[in-house]
């Protein structure tokens, strides 16, 4: 049996070759599964390189990534993976309807959001910055899916 093996000088190399891998991998789920919305929504999935291993990242369950430098860290909903990985081009393979970039070394999920105030965000139990640059951005996407009853509250003033 002959197997391949590649071998990566670069680390850049690594990274276009496994954003090349993760696109062949969405267009031929995409083509070759049945239109079912919810089958699509729900398997949607990265791999990530850990410990010689390709490990497979539901984008369903990712809370939030931390950049560490060339590294990520990935907190999902059931483990948390270190991965070599710049976060800026981890931030350009993620869906940008899902998925928010709030601050230098952090993206989030935008529907595991728990509370945000203006400087921070909370998911999980756990707060995060809000980057002075990214603050109007964040803002904007944030306000925009609130519900804010003025109308009740001005109704209790007129009382």
């Amino acid at each position: 049996m002959k197997t391949a093996v590649l071998i990566f000088c670069d680390p850049k190399t690594v990274e276009r070759f496994l954003k090349a891998v993760n696109k062949v991998v969405q267009t031929n789920l995409s083509a070759s599964q049945p239109v079912d919305e919810n089958y699509t929504e729900l398997n949607r999935f990265l791999y990530f390189r850990v410990n010689r291993k390709m490990v497979k990242v539901l984008l369903n369950n990712i809370l939030f990534i931390e950049g560490l430098k060339d590294y990520v860290k990935i907190f999902t909903t059931g483990k948390t993976i270190v991965t070599k990985h710049v976060l800026s081009s981890l931030e350009e393979l993620l869906p940008s309807d899902e998925f928010l970039r709030i601050h230098r070394s952090y993206i989030v999920s935008i529907d595991k959001i728990d509370a945000y105030s203006t400087d921070t965000l909370e998911i999980a139990k756990k707060e995060l910055p809000i980057g002075r640059v990214y603050k109007h951005k964040v803002t904007k996407i944030l306000n925009a899916s609130s519900i804010n009853d003025d109308s009740d509250v001005s109704a209790k003033n007129k009382a």
